[in-house]
């Protein structure tokens, strides 16, 4: 599409990113009214996109400082960035951690919980959201029910019927534009509302008469990534699902450390009385030993408002990682009996592993926050720990590409991602097995010809 000059200069490039028309549809659910009779065209969607970028940020009555630049730049990312991964690893993530990774802990739901809890299996659950996004994207952004329902779709639900399908879309992933504005107003935050909770995140779909809307139609997927399927589980088990998530997602981090293979792992050791933890786990190459903690803990709501409880958040979540890994640092310094298998002769690095990305965390912007442990101390995502596997699992110079990304010559910060900066990733294996076991019923559909 070509670019347009008008307003600001972004035109209708601007206007198509995910980003804006999920933004844009946010301020219509909430705002909207049906006093309009014309259509909304090209121009008119160029000129709520130059309004959206133009919303003054609150950082322009604050004072000026680190502080108030934190705020706008964490406004910005967590605003944008989401936007910018792969789905594939989004969705992916979900069976090997929601099933696979937490099987072994303590209170974790199991498949037929999730079925209990959601009506339908996890991963036909996941099936379903990719047969929905497909739909709507190939639709122009919407779809009547009528269609899903016409013989030659009904394949595409199995094991489902088309109208147990629909009754599931219509409970998980769609609300009435008055469900919409509901919700939204009632995550709205004064001052912030640009950045504000947007209910498409929640139910990506919206329900008018037998159509069905997807303003984001990468949200419909994103609804059954570990993000999305959150907080049905803190609805259904609370804390015991907090809990088993956080067991479940060290445990899945340390499958994909295992596939490095020119790298031992050691987990985690207890010790003491009363009982004591170090880091949970430790990646020894022959160049430097990461010390890795594990926290599955999300950035709060506030953090996309870039406001003091973010910041407060932050330090609660990330500043006990750090301490945790400041502790193993000073266990092996003195050399104590719980950690003596692993080496002291090489430098010691630290890894912060999140199962949602806390943006931003590994640039100056935060380090008045958390201070390092000692040096080379990254903050890295699943996203980000999932592509540097897949791209250097056989590589033999793996240990000199981690110690020089978690100890880069200054400024340039530490950054997990830049130990395979240079390489070509080839897909990750966890991930890839799990793609195929929700799709492996396409290719059985393709493969017959229907």
């Amino acid at each position: 599409m070509a670019e347009l000059q008008r307003g600001d200069g972004r035109g209708s490039r601007a206007a198509t990113q995910p980003f804006v028309l999920a933004g844009i549809a946010r301020a219509a659910l909430l705002h909207a009214n049906d006093h309009r009779d014309a259509g909304v065209g090209p121009s008119d969607l160029e000129e709520m996109a130059d309004y959206y970028f133009n919303v003054e940020d609150p950082a322009l009555n604050q004072t000026p400082g680190g502080d108030r630049l934190r705020g706008v730049l964490t406004r910005i990312a967590y605003e944008q960035f989401p936007f910018q991964f792969s789905i594939m690893e989004n969705v992916g993530r979900t069976l090997p951690l929601l099933l696979d990774s937490m099987a072994a802990c303590d209170g974790a739901p199991s498949p037929h919980d999730w079925r209990d809890r959601l009506g339908v299996d996890l991963e036909d659950l996941v099936r379903l959201a990719f047969v929905v996004f497909v739909a709507v994207a190939q639709n122009g952004g919407r779809i009547d029910r009528a269609t899903l329902r016409m013989p030659h779709v009904a394949p595409v639900f199995t094991p489902l019927s088309p109208d147990a399908a629909l009754e599931i879309v219509d409970r998980l992933f769609a609300w009435t534009p008055d469900e919409h504005k509901a919700r939204g107003v009632e995550g709205q935050v004064a001052g912030y509302e640009k950045w504000s909770f947007n209910p498409l995140l929640a139910r990506p779909l919206v329900s008018i008469d037998d159509t069905l809307i997807a303003p984001a139609p990468r949200l419909i997927l994103e609804r059954v990534s570990p993000t999305g399927l959150y907080f049905d589980g803190v609805d259904a088990w609370g804390s015991a699902f907090t809990d088993s998530l956080g067991c479940g997602f060290q445990n899945y981090t340390g499958r994909q450390l295992d596939h490095l293979a020119h790298a031992e792992v050691h987990p985690e050791v207890t010790f003491g009385s009363p009982e004591q933890r170090t880091v949970d786990y430790f990646l020894v190459t022959d160049e430097v030993v990461v010390l890795v903690e594990v926290k599955a803990s999300r950035p709060v709501m506030a953090m996309r408002h870039g406001t003091e409880a973010a910041d407060e958040d932050f330090v609660r979540k990330i500043g006990h990682a750090v301490d945790q890994i400041r502790r193993t640092m000073a266990l092996l310094d003195a050399g104590h009996p719980a950690v003596r298998h692993i080496p002291r002769d090489r430098p010691v690095r630290g890894l912060i592993v999140t199962l949602e990305p806390f943006h931003l965390a590994n640039t100056f912007l935060f380090e008045d926050l958390i201070p390092p442990p000692r040096e080379g101390l990254a903050i890295a995502s699943s996203h980000e720990v999932e592509g540097v596997v897949a791209a250097l699992a056989e590589r033999r110079d793996v240990g000199q590409r981690l110690l020089r990304a978690l100890d880069p010559e200054p400024p340039t910060p530490p950054s997990l991602t830049t130990a395979a900066e240079d390489l070509e990733s080839g897909p990750n294996p966890i991930l890839d097995d799990a793609w195929g076991r929700f799709t492996a019923v396409f290719d059985r559909l393709r493969d017959a010809g229907e």
